[in-house]
């Protein structure tokens, strides 16, 4: 029923974010699975409401904000 894809979305060992894409809180992040926090040693409480850049290495961390609002 499902196509095979690369990243397979419904496996337990698939870490996901969401970022928002409104213009008021661009590039915030609004959940992340339980596995997107063990990959990243964060709880969900330290991720949600903060930038996506939080979790962005530099020295793309610095630059992350201007790129995402060049793509609006």
């Amino acid at each position: 029923m499902m196509a095979e894809t690369p990243l397979d979305v419904m496996s337990d060992a698939t870490g996901l974010i969401t970022i928002s894409g409104a213009p008021h809180s661009l590039g915030i992040i609004t959940s992340a699975n339980p596995i997107a926090c063990r990959m990243l040693g964060y709880s969900r409480w330290q991720l949600e409401r903060r930038n996506i850049s939080c979790i962005v290495p530099s020295p793309l961390q610095e630059v992350h904000d201007s790129f995402i609002k060049r793509c609006e």
